[in-house]
């Protein structure tokens, strides 16, 4: 266990700021010295002044990065983000020890997944290299999806890969023969996404085997998950495949294999079991920029249930989650609203600048959430929908000239005779105030 330690974090990155130019400023005396050092001889006292100066940048170096990860850390694990000295119990002694501790619960659940018996080539296609972080801008991708909006299966040939030493040739059939494999399913190893006999994860999963020995392990790390060096080390280790095999495991096993979304009591329990823990790991993670370039396209890639869970069961950035909406609404611009919908509009209500921005830049979207709540058919839906909206359009809520830009996107995607105006009519436009 680590200790106690108070920070005021726009201190310290003031105090890494400093240490970031005085690297810099050694960076621009050693050559110079070295050459002066040089040109004086070999017999000269001063010689020893250049490695000085080589272990004063290398601690310099060593201090940011531990202040950084310290940094990091306490804003993670205090739940109320306020100004000024924040108070911590470190779970961790060092950065060294919470990435060690990551990469051992990584070790254990990879060892509890299914193993698998060849059965052929891999069929996951080629992935293209990412084009945008899931920190950037939506991407406004556009494409066909089953009603669950899980991500398209691309429709050229497979590519062809050389497995790894790890990895044994396999076909990866799913539990359902009717629904396409995703590209982050395709992308598993041998030795997580495959089955023995023509039985799939879910149904692995169903028979409470490994996804009880993951419980387990997950279990053991608790909140420790929410120290990002940790938690990127852990997610490191399990790959994008990893985790999308273990939360769908777990709800074929919870929940019966739900693909619309976690119902409220489902969702209950997922937040205290695995999915709350990995999610809570890849909020970490994502908002502390720690996740490797594997995870650039996991929005892209990963089912909707997937990425749902992970937005409501932890806080990533509003940058991740706006990547997340423009994927989703484009996957399934047609389909009534579900449980799916629920936690991305529920998400937004903890993020109105993300809504803003949603609603000023990206019209398409914000239509089809607007279209779902028309339809009438899930209450709870279109109430977190219009609490969402009144938050993010209220007065005060972010920068006055981005909440302009989304009332002025808002009331060209509703018209005059939506059935939200109602709910929305106490909220005064951008630029009035009550």
């Amino acid at each position: 266990m680590g200790e106690f330690v108070g920070i005021d974090p726009s201190a310290a990155h003031r105090l890494i700021r400093r240490m970031e130019a005085g690297e810099g400023l050694l960076d621009g005396v050693r050559p110079l010295l070295e050459a002066a050092v040089a040109e004086a001889g070999a017999d000269w006292a001063g010689r020893r002044g250049c490695a000085a100066v080589r272990r004063a940048r290398r601690f310099l170096r060593e201090a940011r990065r531990e202040l950084r990860w310290r940094i990091d850390t306490a804003e993670q694990l205090v739940p109320v983000r306020e100004r000024g000295l924040l108070t911590v119990t470190f779970p961790f002694g060092g950065e060294a020890e919470a990435a060690r501790t990551g990469r051992s619960a990584a070790t254990a659940v990879l060892a509890a997944l299914p193993s698998t018996r060849t059965t052929g080539p891999p069929t996951g296609p080629a992935t293209e290299p990412p084009t945008e972080s899931p920190t950037g801008p939506p991407t406004g991708r556009a494409a066909g999806t089953s009603r669950s909006g899980d991500a398209p299966t691309p429709h050229q040939p497979p590519a062809t890969r050389t497995p790894t030493p790890t990895e044994a040739p396999t076909t990866a059939k799913r539990a359902n023969p009717t629904e396409r494999a995703t590209p982050t399913e395709q992308s598993i190893p041998t030795e997580q996404a495959g089955t023995v006999e023509g039985v799939g994860p879910d149904q692995w999963a169903a028979s409470g085997g490994w996804v009880a020995v993951v419980e387990r392990v997950l279990g053991g790390c608790g909140e420790v998950v929410g120290d990002p060096a940790c938690a990127a080390a852990l997610l490191a280790g399990l790959g994008p495949g990893g985790l999308v095999l273990v939360l769908r495991g777990w709800v074929a096993a919870e929940a019966g294999g739900e693909r619309d979304g976690l119902p409220p009591a489902v969702l209950a329990r997922a937040a205290g079991a695995a999915p709350g823990l990995l999610a809570r790991a890849f909020a970490a993670a994502e908002r502390t920029a720690r996740l490797g370039e594997e995870w650039r396209e996991l929005p892209a890639t990963a089912p909707a249930d997937v990425l749902t869970t992970l937005i409501a069961l932890a806080r990533p950035s509003g940058a991740f989650l706006n990547v997340v909406a423009a994927e989703l609404l484009n996957r399934r611009p047609d389909a009534g609203p579900d449980w799916n919908l629920h936690h991305l509009a529920h998400a937004y209500r903890t993020r109105p600048e993300a809504l803003q921005e949603l609603l000023a830049e990206h019209p398409k979207e914000t239509g089809v959430l607007l279209d779902a709540y028309a339809l009438g058919t899930h209450p709870a839906y279109e109430r977190v929908l219009t609490e969402a909206l009144r938050h993010a359009l209220a007065p005060g809520a972010g920068a006055d000239g981005l909440r302009e830009r989304a009332w002025l996107g808002l009331a060209g995607a509703l018209g005059g005779e939506h059935r939200l105006w109602p709910a929305l009519e106490n909220v005064p436009p951008a630029g009035r105030h009550p």
